[in-house]
C-alpha cells in the first residue's frame, strides 16, 4: 500500500472552492464541525471517491449536530425517517465547507473537513418528524415506596412532586413507558411514643432510598435520612415523620441522579465490544465504522489477539440501542452478526467486503 499523500493547503482550498473568511461569519444558529469522510477508490476514479468521502463527512457533521436534539434510542427507532428526511439532505444543511486535508492511499481516500452546519434547519426537520426532545437531561423515573406502619406510603407522593418540579418524567407502578431509573424507598419506624398527658404522639423514622439504572441494573444513588414527626395519634405522627424525611431526601436524590445522568449524556457510559475479525486490517476499518455511529462519543481499541479485538466505547444510550445501530451499518461497509450482549458488553462478528 502506498504512503498516504498529503496535499498542499492551497490546492485543497482550490479544490473546495472556498473563501475561509466565510467561517468567521457563521451565525449563532450555525455550528462549525470538524468531520472526516472516507471512501474506497473504484476503477482508479479518485474524483468520485473524493465526492463520496465528502458526502460522508457532511453526514458525520450533521449527525453530530443531531446529538444535541435526540437520543440514541430515538435515532435508532426513527432511523428510516431520519435517513430519508434529514441525512439524505446533507447539502441542504451545509452552509459552507473547507477541505483541510486529503489523504490518498492505493485503495481509498480520506478527507478532513471543516463544515458550517445550519443547526436551526436540522432542528426544524427533526421537530417536523415529531422526535425532538424537550429535555434530554432528565430520565424517566418510577418511584416505589413502602413506609412501615402505613397502608399507603406517605413518602412516595412527596418524592414524586419534588421530581416533577425539577422536570423529571414520572411513570406509575405499571408504566406504559419503561423507566430509565427506579427509585426504591423503604421507611422504618425507629421510635414511637405518646407525649405524656397531651394526647399527642411522636414518631422517629428512618427513610432509605436507592436509585437503580435499569439499563445496567447498577445503583447510581443511595441516600438515607432520619426525621421525626408529631400528631394527634400514632398514624398522624408517622405520616408527618415520613413526609419530613421525604422532603429532606428528595433534593439529595435528585442531585445525585442528575449528576450521574449528566455525565452519561455528555461523555456516554462504557460498553465493552468483543469483535471477531479475520485480520488487523478489518480492525482498523471497523474502528472507523464505530466512530460514525450515532451516540458513540469515544472509541478505544484495547487489544487485538487471535483474530479478536476488544474495544471500550463510550455510548450515550442503552446497550440494546447500540446493538440496533451496529446492525444498521451499511452492508457495503461491513456485515455485522451479533453473538450476544448484556447491559455492559456486546460480542459480534464483523466482515468487511
Amino acid at each position: 500500500m502506498k504512503k498516504a499523500k498529503l496535499f498542499p493547503f492551497a490546492i485543497l482550498t482550490a479544490l473546495a472552492m472556498l473563501v475561509t473568511s466565510v467561517f468567521a461569519q457563521a451565525r449563532d444558529s450555525d455550528e462549525v464541525i470538524i468531520s472526516f469522510g472516507e471512501s474506497p477508490i473504484y476503477d482508479g476514479n479518485t474524483v468520485q471517491a473524493k465526492e463520496r468521502a465528502l458526502q460522508e463527512a457532511f453526514s458525520a457533521a450533521i449527525t453530530q449536530v443531531m446529538g444535541a436534539y435526540i437520543t440514541a434510542e430515538s435515532f435508532s427507532q426513527n432511523f428510516v425517517s431520519i435517513d430519508r428526511s434529514v441525512l439524505s439532505k446533507t447539502k441542504g444543511y451545509v452552509k459552507t465547507y473547507e477541505i483541510i486535508e486529503v489523504k490518498q492511499e492505493t485503495e481509498s481516500v480520506t478527507l478532513k473537513t471543516r463544515v458550517v452546519v445550519s443547526r436551526e434547519s436540522i432542528k426544524d426537520d427533526i421537530t417536523a418528524l415529531g422526535i425532538l426532545l424537550d429535555a434530554m437531561g432528565n430520565p424517566i423515573v418510577q418511584i416505589q415506596a413502602q413506609d412501615e406502619g402505613l397502608d399507603a406510603p406517605e413518602s412516595a407522593p412527596v418524592l414524586k412532586r419534588s421530581f416533577v418540579a425539577k422536570g423529571f418524567y414520572i411513570v406509575d407502578e405499571i408504566p406504559d413507558r419503561q423507566p430509565d431509573v427506579i427509585v426504591s424507598v423503604t421507611g422504618k419506624i425507629s421510635n414511637l411514643a405518646p407525649f405524656g398527658a397531651t394526647g399527642f404522639s411522636g414518631a422517629v423514622v428512618n427513610l432509605e432510598a436507592k436509585a437503580t439504572q435499569q439499563s445496567t441494573k447498577k445503583v447510581i444513588a443511595s441516600k438515607d435520612v432520619v426525621a421525626n414527626g408529631a400528631g394527634l395519634n400514632e398514624t398522624a405522627a408517622r405520616k408527618e415523620a415520613y413526609r419530613k424525611a421525604a422532603e429532606e431526601i428528595a433534593p439529595q436524590l435528585i442531585e445525585a441522579i442528575s449528576e450521574k445522568w449528566g455525565q452519561e449524556l455528555t461523555a456516554g457510559r462504557p460498553v465493552r465490544l468483543i469483535v471477531k475479525v479475520s485480520d488487523y486490517g478489518q480492525v482498523r476499518q471497523f474502528s472507523k465504522d464505530l466512530e460514525h455511529i450515532f451516540g458513540i462519543k469515544k472509541v478505544d481499541l484495547k487489544s487485538f489477539q487471535s483474530n479478536e479485538a476488544q474495544y471500550l466505547v463510550r455510548f450515550v444510550g442503552q446497550t440494546k440501542t447500540l446493538v440496533d445501530l451496529l446492525m444498521k451499518i451499511p452492508t457495503d461497509k461491513c456485515s455485522v452478526s451479533i453473538q450476544r450482549f448484556d447491559a455492559d458488553s456486546i460480542e459480534l462478528l464483523v466482515h468487511h467486503p
